[in-house]
């Protein structure tokens, strides 16, 4: 867990928007499954933060109890995105987008967390939330 809220906007970050899925597109995906006879489910995604790459660097103090003896003063420079950096919803939006499109979903304009792939009977649904997926399909 990094202390985010130590970071400086235009200092330490710039960017911090990651698209939040609206309760009403929860309730349309819901009534359309419904609708369409469709299976719905969802998944909550538990280290959903620790997967984003960051594309800037980012620097933390040594973590209490892991402290190398004689490089105490040493700080360790992210790779990845931890809980509580400012960066870890958009980074990880990022990747999860890029994920999505390169496996042929297509993303909706107007509602950037919702995500299609396919036609018909064939046609999955997927709704972003941050950490955690509402996912539909057609059923046999």
């Amino acid at each position: 867990m990094v202390k985010g809220y130590v970071q400086r906007a235009g200092v330490d970050f710039d960017e911090l928007f990651a698209p939040v899925a609206r309760l009403d597109s929860v309730y349309v995906l819901a009534a359309v499954a419904a609708h369409e006879g469709c299976a719905l489910h969802h998944l909550d995604v538990k280290s959903a933060f620790l997967n984003g790459d960051l594309t800037e660097e980012v620097y933390v103090a040594q973590p209490l109890g892991f402290t190398i003896t004689g490089r105490e003063r040493q700080v360790l420079r992210l790779c990845k995105a931890l809980y509580g950096l400012r960066q870890a919803p958009r980074v990880w939006n990022a990747k999860l987008d890029r994920t999505l499109v390169a496996l042929r979903f297509m993303r909706c304009e107007e509602e950037h967390d919702v995500y299609t792939r396919g036609t018909g009977r064939g046609r999955a649904r997927l709704l972003e939330q941050t950490e955690s997926f509402a996912y539909a399909h057609a059923t046999s």
